[in-house]
């Protein structure tokens, strides 16, 4: 039903791709970051 009802909402719709950075994960970074500490000394998770 849920598939129904988003094909409903984009049959007509026009859908625009932006290859710009997300405000959203930007933000979450930040805030994992936390205050005063530098993005030098930052830390990426790797998968290991």
């Amino acid at each position: 039903m849920t598939l129904a009802v988003v094909d409903r909402l984009v049959h007509h719709a026009t859908i625009f791709e932006m290859n710009v950075e997300s405000y959203r994960r930007r933000a979450a970074l930040e805030r994992k970051r936390g205050p005063g500490r530098p993005p030098v000394h930052a830390t990426v998770k790797t998968g290991t």
